[in-house]
């Protein structure tokens, strides 16, 4: 582990508490679920990838599992909040 891998693990170490604060501070529960369980599909899908994997690539290729997951989970989770929301308002 060197110095820039440890800057790029605060760095997505914030980032990624940064979106949970977010989701959790407005009161977006059904966002806030949903990204963390999307962060930890993405982080076993990671975890996966790096204790199968045999060749460099694959190393690269879990963590680019985990940031499609992290942000597939914001987006599915606004979405999902999203038509809650307008569901609720016509009812």
């Amino acid at each position: 582990i060197t110095g820039p891998n440890i800057k790029a693990y605060i760095i997505t170490s914030l980032i990624t508490g940064l979106f949970s604060l977010i989701f959790f501070s407005f009161k977006q529960r059904i966002s806030f679920i949903v990204y963390l369980l999307a962060l930890v599909a993405g982080f076993i899908l990671m975890y996966v990838m790096f204790i199968n994997g045999s060749e460099a690539w694959d190393d690269i290729v879990g963590v680019i599992y985990y940031f499609v997951c992290a942000f597939a989970g914001i987006i599915l989770g606004l979405l999902i909040q999203l038509i809650v929301k307008l569901i609720n308002r016509k009812s």
